[in-house]
């Protein structure tokens, strides 16, 4: 898969602030995105933004390590540390051990560091099987 270039300067890079009107269209859009989604044939999409200081942020942006553990008793059930620059050039494939699905519930951890401050980082996450987006994880850290 290809990596493709958007426009993403809605955020503002330097104070991350947005009004309250803002953070709830924002949310609106997120919704409406998924729901979108969700009624589409679906593939994972890699985007890169066009905007310089988005770019000098992502250059200095790391996944150190993923993993999914059950949420019951913290037993490992998947990890990766595979995640170097080739995260943004083409979709990352990861084989979930079929057991993961007898648990009742999985929590997920992301480890990842960043040589620029960064402000209202976004991080969003979509779970496909099958070519359909069957979970989307949406995480807002204030400050990295």
């Amino acid at each position: 898969m290809e990596s493709k270039d958007y426009d993403d300067r809605s955020v503002d890079y330097k104070s991350g602030s947005k009004d309250e009107a803002g953070s709830s269209e924002e949310e609106d859009e997120v919704e409406r995105e998924f729901k979108r989604l969700m009624n589409a044939p679906q593939e994972g999409e890699i985007k890169v933004s066009t905007d310089p200081q988005a770019r000098l942020i992502a250059e200095g942006f790391r996944i150190n390590w993923m993993n999914m553990r059950d949420a019951n008793n913290g037993d490992m059930m998947w990890e990766s540390g595979e995640w170097g620059e080739t995260m943004w050039k083409k979709e990352i494939k990861a084989r979930i051990p079929a057991d993961i699905l007898s648990c009742s519930a999985v929590s997920r951890e992301i480890n990842f560091s960043s040589v620029q401050a960064m402000n209202a980082f976004k991080l969003e996450q979509r779970i496909f099987y099958q070519g359909v987006c069957i979970e989307e994880c949406l995480v807002r850290v204030f400050y990295v």
